[in-house]
This record gives C-alpha cells, structure tokens and sequence, in this order.
C-alpha cells in the first residue's frame, strides 16, 4: 500500500515487488561471494605462512643432520617427519614430487622425490613441500574448486661457524661503532665464508663516518648481517659497494644469530698462581713486571698481571684465571708469550677457589693488549679450549683493548678465539689491528681511524659445530 494523491494508500504493483526481491537476491549474491572470495583469501594466506614456516624449519632440520654428516635418506626421514608432525603433510605426498628448481643431489630415492636436495658439496639443503590443494567456498557457486599452496626454503651449513666477527649486542652499549675512517675487514678464502654480524636488539648500532665494512681488498666478499633493529649510516662503504644492500652481500632485519660459543664450559681452576720471588698466599696474587725482567708464569688464579718497561712474560701451557679489575694490562716494550695457553678474565671471591662467575652487568676482570708490548699467544690445540686464548665471563661487561701498536699480528701475534659475550672489544689507535682469531663480543667499538682486519682461520680456533641458517628469500615453485 502507499499513499495516493488523496492521501490513502494503495496496494503496490506485484511487478514492482517482484523486482525489488530479485534484487536482493542479487545484492545479497554478490555479498555472499565477496565474503566468500575474502574468506578463501585470507585461509590462503594464513595456510601459506604456515607452510613457509614449515619449510624453512624442516630445511633447518634436515641442514642440522647434513652437517652433522648424516647420510641423505636419513636427512630426507627427519624433513618428512618435520613436515607429518607439524602441518599434516602425509608421506606418501612424496612420492614424485616435482621440484623444477631442485639442487644437483636427489636425497629422497625410493621415492622418486625432486622435492628433497642437496648440492654436490653437501653444504646446502632445499626443501619444497609437495603442493596442496586448498579447498575454497567458492566452489559451492561454480567458482575455483581449490588454491594451490607450497612453498620452499634452502638452509645452508657454515661449517667456519655463523661469523668470523660475531657482535652479539649483549651489553648496555651500541653493539657496534666505528667511526672516522675506521674499518672492521674480514679476509675469507673462498666466497660464502663466514662474515660479520650484529645483533641490534638492545641498544642501537650505528655505523658511522666513512667507515668500510666487509671483505679485505682483493677478498670475495665477506656476508654481513644486521641483526634486529641494528642500523647502519649510508655514507659507510659495504664490501667497497655502498649502503647495506643485496648487491652489497648485506641483509638488514635478519633475525639474530646464537652465541655459536655459548657450548664452552666455564673453567675449573683450583691452584692459586705464583709471582716469581713471592710466596704463594691464600688468595690470587697481584703480579706487577718491570724493568728488563724475564721471568716464566705457571698456570693458576691470579689477581692480575701487569706488564711495563722491557719486561718479558713466558706464560706455561694451561689456563690462567684473572680475578682483580686491572686484568691484563700490557705496557712499555716488552713482551708477552705463550703456547697453548687460554686466559679466563672473570670476577673475584673472597674463598677458595677465588673466582666467581660474574653478576650480569658486573665489570670483572679487565684485558688490555693495547700499550705497547709485543703479544705472542695462541691456544691449546686439544681439550676443552682448543682453539681458545681470551676468554671472558659471560657477563663480564670489562672492556677488552687491542691495537696495531701492541704488535698483534706481528710474527705469530695473537692467534685463536677472543670471547667475550658481554665485553667490548675496543679497536684503539691508528695503526691495523690484524687477527687470525674469531671475534665473538658484546660490543665492537672502534673510535679512531684504525682497521681491525679478522683472517678467517678454522684451524686455529675454537671448533665451532656446524650451525644451519636459512637463505634469503627462495622463490616458491607455484601457487
């Protein structure tokens, strides 16, 4: 009914309401099929997240077995099983699965399976989760009966370990400063070795001035990896390129890198050092050097040990605990040398065995390289801390200190692993810092014009296991 001219109502025409009902319908058609088509978007998207996740940890999983040189079948199991556990994916979806992009080595055999692969050196692992067909509401009303999902990760093995300079932004400092024209260089072999990475989730690293970071001059270029938050100025050169870039071998945002040392055993140290000439007391002695002395140390805990003048200190084979604020601490001309020796600078007790591991935030024992004398140490070669010669508490937040000045490189110079997980290095001076040592600190600090350049050298340092990583952004093989 509606209201005519006299203004009584009249019945509507049946035309007219026929129209108005096949317009609704129709309305309510096309709402129901963009409802649907956003439903089956969204289950798409949230189903290929979750397979990319999958994939990148069964790839992970799997690498972890390939460096751990586990034959292929049994890397092909332990990525299936990943896969049957975590997202469904059936064993039997295997079987001639097509990978178009597969690596030059076929793990999964029996099952004439493309979708598991490794290269001929064994060093990288692909994984393609055979395809599934998603189900959509759509076809209900004559639409695509399904989406198709997969996806596809390749983790590879370092076996050098993550990192040749490892900044673990572990400490109340900027993880990571070198300004003026300073550089941190890294001398690789071969392309692909292990790089430089910083880790930026507590307080933000800043690489500033004119600074190079990256490959030495002439190297393949080093992998370089800021890690959760940390930042990088675009006036630094990156391997000789520019800003961090793809072309530059640099990846911004990764997510942060393990402590690749946080296996190493805290030592167990019970004889208290002696200084030549003094009697051995009931707490760790406090050894002071000067003049042309030359006098040979043995192996215990000690307060510190100072060099200055000429004096020459011979450190025996073994382990040298420092419990007292001054460390290590090397100046003058003199020298300080040793085989198979590892120093562990850490925080004092008041009993025996006098030494403590530190609180976090505690400034324990301190090491400085960096006043002058020669240094000529390297580590052990067998037990526990093969490959390991400055070792500080994991919470020690004490600085250590090296420059060119101090002779390190020189000859033999300082040869093996310097840890410290919540330490600085401090790169001081102007002259070059050369290491053949693997650098795993707190912090990385370098305020002058000097260059800390890192030889990779496996050999001479801490056996690092095998650590899996994933590699940037593999395309998916459809869908």
């Amino acid at each position: 009914m509606r209201a005519g001219g006299s203004g009584t109502l009249r019945r509507a025409d049946p035309a007219e309401e026929g129209a108005i009902l096949v317009l609704s319908v129709l309305c309510l058609a096309g709402m129901l099929l963009v409802a649907s088509l956003a439903i089956d978007l969204g289950n798409a998207r949230q189903r290929s997240l979750g397979a990319k996740q999958a994939a990148d940890l069964a790839a992970l999983t799997g690498a972890q077995l390939m460096g751990e040189g586990d034959p292929g079948s049994t890397v092909a199991a332990a990525v299936k099983a990943y896969a049957t556990q975590n997202i469904g994916v059936p064993p039997s979806a295997w079987a001639n699965c097509v990978d178009p992009g597969h690596l030059a080595v076929l793990v999964d055999v029996a099952a004439n399976d493309q979708c598991i692969s490794e290269n001929a050196a064994g060093s990288l692992l692909r994984v393609t989760l055979p395809p599934e067909a998603l189900r959509t509401a759509l076809a209900k009303i004559d639409g695509p009966t399904a989406i198709a999902i997969d996806a596809t990760s390749e983790a590879a093995v370092q076996e050098e370990g993550p990192c040749a300079v490892c900044v673990l932004g572990t400490g109340s400092v900027p993880p990571f400063e070198v300004e003026g024209t300073g550089a941190v260089l890294v001398s690789n072999p071969a392309a692909g070795g292990p790089g430089i990475t910083v880790d930026g989730s507590g307080p933000s690293g800043v690489l500033t001035g004119r600074a190079a970071i990256g490959a030495a001059p002439g190297d393949p270029p080093a992998r370089v990896t800021f890690q959760a938050g940390a930042t990088v100025s675009s006036s630094a050169s990156i391997n000789g390129v520019g800003a961090c870039s793809a072309a530059a071998d640099c990846t911004a945002e990764a997510p942060p890198t393990p402590d690749p040392l946080a296996f190493l055993p805290v030592p167990a140290v019970d004889q208290v050092g002696s200084c030549p000439g003094s009697v051995v007391s009931d707490s760790p002695p406090e050894c002071t050097f000067a003049g042309h002395q030359a006098v040979t140390l043995s192996p215990g805990v000690y307060g510190s040990i100072s060099l200055s003048g000429g004096a020459t200190v011979t450190l025996a084979p073994g382990v040298y605990v420092l419990t007292g604020t001054a460390g290590l601490s090397l100046a003058g001309t003199g020298a300080l040398v040793g085989t198979g020796v590892t120093i562990y600078a850490t925080c004092p007790s008041s009993t025996a065995p006098f030494y403590q591991p530190c609180a976090s935030g505690q400034s324990g024992a301190g090491l400085d390289l960096a006043g002058g004398a020669a240094v000529d140490l390297s580590p052990p070669t067998t037990g526990p801390y093969q490959g390991l010669t400055l070792f500080a508490d994991r919470h020690n937040v004490a600085a250590v200190e090296v420059s060119g000045t101090a002779s390190l490189g020189s000859g033999s110079g300082l040869a093996g692993t310097i840890y410290a997980a919540s330490g600085t290095l401090e790169v001081e001076g102007t002259a070059p810092v050369d290491l053949s040592s693997l650098v795993d600190v707190g912090a990385l600090s370098d305020v002058g014009n000097a260059s800390l350049d890192v030889t990779v050298d496996a050999s001479a340092n801490v056996p690092v296991p095998p650590v899996p990583h994933l590699v940037a952004a593999v395309p998916s093989t459809g869908g």
